[in-house]
């Protein structure tokens, strides 16, 4: 059992802080969306599942697109936006 712990807590010692510092985006609705984030570190496109959240870098400021919508929302910094009634909002 001790064998197994120095590795899980090394492991959550390196990811939480990831997640904390991190922005997200939840999709309240019961249909997917796929959307692209533009940040200074490029540009990505993630899918967001009904009830399901997804985590990206927005430190220095980004800008979320809904593809279906077209609907964009520019941020300065990490922070939690909400997919509603396919409208982007501020948590």
């Amino acid at each position: 059992m001790k064998r197994f712990s120095v590795p899980l807590i090394v492991a959550l010692l390196m990811v939480l802080p990831n997640i904390l510092w991190a922005a997200s985006l939840y999709n309240s609705d019961a249909v997917p969306y796929a959307c692209r984030i533009k940040s200074r570190t490029g540009l990505s496109e993630e899918k967001v599942y009904p009830e399901s959240t997804v985590y990206f870098d927005c430190t220095y400021g980004c800008e979320i697109i809904l593809l279906k919508t077209g609907q964009t929302i520019t941020l300065e910094s990490d922070a939690d936006v909400v997919i509603d009634d396919g409208i982007l909002r501020l948590r």
